[in-house]
């Protein structure tokens, strides 16, 4: 298509539809936390023989996560979840 002075056509476009801004990015996150700071150890540490032991684990990691571990970023600032939501709730009352 180039020869003979003919100019090349112009790139095909494709238009992608935008993701809700919330989209999945949280739930990642979350997975990728539970994944590097959970499992990898865990797998390390221990040898599950059932899903009833991994779900304990993962069980008492969420509580850790929620109730204990300081989150960083512009919202928590070093709070843990259940402050967070203890705060909001405490607002509401």
């Amino acid at each position: 298509m180039g020869r003979g002075g003919d100019a090349d056509p112009a790139p095909l476009r494709r238009e992608t539809s935008r993701r809700w801004r919330g989209g999945s990015a949280g739930s990642e996150r979350l997975q990728g936390t539970i994944l590097h700071e959970h499992w990898r150890i865990a797998f390390r540490r221990q040898y599950f023989t059932s899903r009833q032991a991994m779900q304990r684990s993962l069980d008492a990691f969420m509580t850790f996560y929620n109730e204990q571990r300081p989150h960083q970023g512009y919202r928590p600032r070093g709070r843990t979840p259940i402050e967070l939501f203890r705060g909001v709730a405490g607002r509401a009352s």
